[in-house]
């Protein structure tokens, strides 16, 4: 993981997830990308993570949880 922060104020689709991190990580195709990271407290950066899929309403979205 790159870089993270925590969101306190989400748009209306998002607002009953507050809180919750989002970053920048890493993987390990030699892209860079921004996404949810999953994670009750803070993850070290530079740490490894996994790519999962979570289900919305309107179709899936891609966060990244530490491993």
């Amino acid at each position: 993981m790159y870089s993270q922060t925590v969101i306190r104020a989400a748009p209306a689709a998002f607002a009953h997830e507050v809180p919750y991190r989002v970053g920048i990580v890493d993987l390990d195709e030699q892209v860079r990308i921004a996404t949810r990271i999953l994670a009750d407290r803070e993850p070290r950066l530079g740490g490894a993570v996994q790519i999962v899929t979570l289900s919305y309403r309107d179709g899936p979205l891609f966060a990244a949880q530490p491993v």
